[in-house]
């Protein structure tokens, strides 16, 4: 019992300290050993550690699914602390990684980066237009070729001006304008 138990405790620190990836690790062989030991309720907890863990890396979709996967065995278990995390955790990452966004896989900031590779810039450029460090942008340009699966700026360049923000809909602008005209009456 000592293995799983020292993997999930493993990853939950990993976590703790952001390195998302060997959390990540950590906490799948915590779910591989508490379904090989028959503990149901354990994987369940570690898949819902695995679910914060993907979303803080931005996998949201993936997130989404081992959430529902726990909250359905949750259920058949009749747990309501796993059922309640679950929703909370499930809360937490409404809204995100939908395929609505135009620059999924990547982060909001991540698209931005991959913007900036497009129109040209270096690290240290990216860098200074959006006031952070050389190195954060460096590690930004290794998620987003990571998550793409490219191997080279040009082919972020490409993806990205492929890529269109969404413009508001008219529908969306209204209200907000009705709402400024209201108040700027008063």
């Amino acid at each position: 019992m000592a293995g799983p138990a020292i993997a999930h405790a493993d990853g939950l620190l990993r976590l703790s300290a952001g390195t998302l990836t060997s959390a990540r690790d950590a906490l799948e062989t915590a779910v591989r050993g508490w379904e090989e030991r028959g503990r149901i309720w354990e994987a369940s907890w570690a898949r819902l550690d695995l679910a914060q863990c993907l979303m803080r890396s931005s996998r949201f979709g993936e997130a989404a699914s081992l959430l529902a996967s726990v909250r359905s065995t949750a259920e058949d278990l009749g747990s309501e602390p796993l059922i309640i995390r679950a929703d909370e955790l499930a809360r937490v990452g409404r809204g995100r990684g939908t395929l609505e966004e135009p620059w999924r896989p990547l982060t909001a900031r991540e698209f931005e980066v991959a913007r900036l590779v497009a129109e040209g810039m270096t690290n240290v450029e990216i860098a200074g237009r959006l006031a952070i460090a050389p190195k954060t942008a460096s590690a930004h340009l290794e998620h987003i070729l990571a998550k793409l699966g490219v191997s080279r700026r040009a082919e972020i360049a490409a993806w990205a001006a492929a890529v269109a923000r969404p413009e508001p809909t008219a529908a969306a602008a209204g209200p907000v304008e009705e709402h400024v005209v209201v108040v700027a009456r008063r």
